[in-house]
């Protein structure tokens, strides 16, 4: 009898053991793993300003675009777009990598336009061309990207209020599209987005 208590109390105990032995984390270990802390954004929440400038670069292609913008080559001609920086002005650690492949995603599936390669790109590219012809000569591929008529760039910034009880976190998420001939903004879409936790 004796034995079957001490088998009860045994699995009593592995069983708090268990319970008690799920994964915590402390903040360091969180910024250890590149996790964004509770008040930061996600993609989720810079979408509508995405959204917003799809909306744009549709009614600008609709009404037609300034004759200075450069169009691809190839039928159906498109005007020829960069994704430029997207800067981070924030006091939280944003993959802003991430976001400008969503990005990059979300033009190409709408269509309108025609991406071109930014820097690392045209690298990559010239590299691959290099080994491919073994030394011969290539394409200027810088000459390419200065043809891009249009430039698309942003920022992400922020701002911190604390108060006695609770933390505001304010983001400002701004794109813009740039007609690169004359340096002149086509386009802009803002989001803002306010963050609040007790404290």
């Amino acid at each position: 009898m004796r034995s079957i208590h001490i088998l009860a109390g045994a699995a009593l105990a592995l069983t708090t053991l268990a319970g008690c032995s799920g994964p915590t984390h402390s903040d360091e270990d969180n910024e250890a793993r590149g996790v964004i802390d509770a008040d930061a954004i996600g993609w989720a929440e810079l979408r509508p300003a995405v959204e917003e400038m799809l909306g744009e670069i549709a009614r600008l292609n609709a009404q037609g675009w300034p004759k200075q913008v450069s169009l691809s080559p190839d039928a159906p001609h498109k005007p020829l777009l960069r994704i430029h920086t997207i800067q981070n002005r924030t006091r939280a650690r944003l993959d802003i990598q991430m976001y400008k492949n969503k990005l990059m995603s979300a033009l190409v599936k709408q269509g309108v336009v025609t991406l071109v390669g930014d820097a690392h790109d045209h690298q990559a590219v010239s590299s691959e061309r290099d080994y491919a012809n073994s030394g011969g000569t290539t394409q200027n591929l810088a000459a390419d990207e200065d043809a891009t008529g249009l430039v698309l760039q942003g920022e992400i910034s922020d701002a911190i209020i604390d108060q006695t009880a609770v933390r505001q976190h304010d983001f400002q998420f701004n794109l813009r599209l740039i007609e690169t001939s004359k340096n002149v903004i086509l386009a802009v879409s803002d989001k803002e987005i306010r963050k609040k936790k007790a404290r």
